[in-house]
């Protein structure tokens, strides 16, 4: 049971990984000036698989959160899932 749940959180950390990865290239692609050789070969190989910004998604994400909805149900019988703590239920 305890290895499950080891690959469970070694799958989540390769995913923040990669969100973290994506916004450093993003922040590398806007800056006005030349990365070091290191941080530019790593831009290049992310960009040969991601090609385009997280601005749009950022945007849609930010709209989201400030309008507090709630994003769907948490199970069977479970309560709402909302984005922003202190949201009362009705």
């Amino acid at each position: 049971m305890a290895i499950v749940l080891y690959g469970h959180i070694i799958e989540n950390a390769y995913g923040v990984l990669g969100i973290e990865f994506m916004a450093a290239a993003q922040a590398l692609d806007i800056r006005d000036f030349m990365p070091g050789r290191g941080s530019h070969r790593a831009l290049e190989a992310i960009r040969e698989h991601v090609d385009r910004s997280l601005y749009p998604d950022h945007n849609v994400m930010m709209a989201l959160v400030k309008s507090k909805r709630d994003v769907g149900r948490s199970g069977e019988g479970g309560g709402r899932v909302e984005l922003m703590q202190g949201n009362k239920q009705k």
